[in-house]
């Protein structure tokens, strides 16, 4: 294989690595944190789903801001 096609393999199970960190890392940690507001005050699922909504929206925002920059380069790539 060479060494062109073994760096762009790399890259992207790096950006696929890195974009799995933008979704889990925000959705955990608002989990918790409606985990620790249901518990506090004693509301089992409001804010757990609360965290999970904004946990999943704050994740996939961040991994489209990651993709920002590979989609303008394909868009740029694309043009006669």
């Amino acid at each position: 294989m060479p060494r062109n096609k073994k760096f762009g393999l790399m890259y992207a199970f790096l950006l696929i690595w890195e974009l799995g960190f933008f979704i889990i890392i925000p959705l955990a940690v608002f989990i918790f944190l409606g985990l620790v507001g249901d518990r506090f005050l004693g509301t089992h699922p409001v804010f757990l789903i609360v965290g999970v909504s904004l946990g999943m929206i704050a994740g996939f925002y961040g991994a489209y801001r990651a993709l920002i920059p590979f989609i303008k380069n394909k868009e740029k790539d694309d043009r006669p």
